[in-house]
């Protein structure tokens, strides 16, 4: 990265520039080389809970948690998108290309945040509940770290087709299956 700076500073060329997917890829390598392997996520965690907007007195502490989580996945929704496959892999850990759906865990913070509207704020963040390699009704948030099992059958209300094995209710409206 160095060499690559010194080219930019002292150069006249048009062409020399950092490409921002490198520039992610060499923050996030250094990271993992200091602190372990898929330990990003949790640093940011760390980073958002002390900083200053995480000091403002008039949000509750449940609203903090909506932002905070909303902001690392808007965060790791850009560098996801950024990296390569092969990348994404070795520094957070899942397969790129896996199926993969909204986390409703995360979900639930989001909706702490006053003001939260589903359907607007969500649509540049990616999908963070991954199915498993090993099982098809398995899905673990890279995020949350939570772990949803489902069962593959039509919900009566929304027509989608992922029920929560644990609850009995559909993952998208909430509607109990069991009823």
């Amino acid at each position: 990265m160095r060499n690559i700076r010194n080219k930019i500073m002292h150069s006249v060329s048009s062409k020399d520039f950092i490409e921002p997917a490198h520039l992610a890829e060499a923050i996030l390598t250094a990271h993992a080389h200091f602190f372990g392997s898929n330990q990003w996520i949790r640093s940011r965690f760390i980073y958002h809970l002390n900083s200053p907007s995480n000091r403002i007195d008039f949000m509750t502490e449940h609203e903090k948690e909506g932002y905070r989580y909303f902001e690392i996945h808007e965060e790791i929704s850009i560098a996801v998108k950024a990296l390569k496959p092969s990348l994404v892999k070795k520094l957070f850990g899942f397969n790129k290309k896996s199926k993969a759906m909204e986390c409703n865990f995360c979900e639930e913070h989001f909706e702490n945040i006053e003001g939260y509207d589903h359907g607007r704020w969500r649509t540049h963040l990616i999908d963070t509940l991954v199915q498993s390699e090993l099982s098809n009704t398995s899905y673990t948030c890279f995020i949350c770290e939570n772990t949803l099992n489902v069962l593959d059958a039509q919900c009566v209300e929304c027509r989608n087709t992922k029920i929560n094995i644990k609850g009995g209710h559909c993952v998208w409206c909430k509607n109990d299956y069991w009823e």
